[in-house]
This record gives C-alpha cells, structure tokens and sequence, in this order.
C-alpha cells in the first residue's frame, strides 16, 4: 500500500464516504492500480475496512511504508493514518477522479442470475465481456455509486451464501432472496432484482 485518499458526499440522511488506495502488487513486476477503491459507505462501515487493514499491517499480509510485520504500535500508527485520511476527505458530488470504471460482480454468460444483472443496464450501469466472462460495471462512478456499487456486491454475496446447501447452490433461493431481502434498496433497484418479472 503506497497512500490513501478518500471523498465524501451527503447522501439522504448522512454522509457517505469511499476510501481509495494506491498500491503496487509484485516486487519484481510491480503493477500499479492507482485509485482502486476498496469501501465505501457510512462512515463506521469505511473504518471496518481500515481496522482490518490495520490489522493485516500488524501481521504482514499488507504493506506499508516498510513497516516491519508484528511491531507494537503499527496498528495504532496505521488507524490513525486511516482516520486522518477520513477527515481529510473532499468534498464531491461528480465522478471520482480518474476511476474510469467499477467492476461489482463477475458472472458467466450462463449464470443462473445472469438475466438480474442485466436488468441494471436499464439503471445505468453496464455488462462487458471479461475473457471468458461477464462484469458487472459502473462506469465514471460517483462517491454515491460507488456506495451502490458496493451494496449490490454484498447483497449478492449474502443472498448466495445463505442459498448455498453444503455442495450445491439452491438457485430458486437465491433468487428468491435476492428480490425478497432487497427492501432496503431504492425502488428501480428492488425492480432490477426481480429479473425476467422486471417491470420498466
């Protein structure tokens, strides 16, 4: 991890924020993803994702500024770089800059939800070819997007999760769910969610 920046945006009832990091993968072949972001949210819900990775400065699984793995006091040193890169956060209500696009969900062109993640090309958002598969994409995403971006990926991930029977996958309950468990969501979204009963 090289640096970390953030931006805020008030969304209806407070303000939402989305943590962006520079980072290079690899020391023999660095490949440099520059403003990558990796949460976005209510505040608390951000500062989860920095405790975490405070904790993976502590036990080596991340990388920062050289700090050895397992030093006392890393923890601290890294929440409070977190904490002040969260107060420092701009203020923003177009694009962030230079994301051109948001990948949230990887899918093959056959997948049983494949129909859902294509009801949100009618809500603005985008489905590419990846290789061999599909991505779900936001393209010049805002601070709020981004947010959105975020949610569609956990709830998916939840509704999965709880529709998975030890080997296999019930694809009736998740799908079920998907729609059912979506009642947080703004209405084209619950929509979106319905797949191939959608109504636009």
């Amino acid at each position: 991890l090289r640096s970390m920046k953030a931006y805020q945006c008030r969304g209806e009832r407070e303000m939402i924020y989305a943590l962006i990091t520079d980072t290079a993968e690899s020391n023999l072949h660095p490949i440099c993803y520059n403003h990558w972001p990796i949460a976005a949210g209510r505040k608390y819900e951000v500062m989860k994702t920095i405790c975490r990775m405070a904790a993976d400065v502590y036990g080596g699984m991340l990388k920062w500024r050289g700090r050895d793995w397992g030093r006392d006091g890393s923890c601290s040193e890294f929440m409070t770089y977190g904490e002040n890169t969260l107060k420092r956060a701009a203020e923003l209500s177009g694009p962030v800059p230079d994301i051109d696009c948001y990948n949230i969900l990887y899918f093959k062109e056959d997948d049983p939800c494949a129909d859902i993640f294509g009801n949100f090309e009618q809500i603005g958002y985008k489905v590419k070819n990846f290789f061999n598969e599909k991505v779900l994409v936001k393209e010049h995403p805002t601070v709020l997007d981004l947010e959105m971006a975020f949610r569609i990926r956990e709830h998916y991930e939840s509704c999965k999760r709880y529709a998975q029977k030890s080997q296999t996958l019930d694809i009736a309950k998740l799908r079920k769910n998907l729609y059912s468990t979506s009642y947080l969501f703004p209405a084209q979204y619950r929509n979106a969610f319905k797949g191939c009963e959608a109504a636009w």
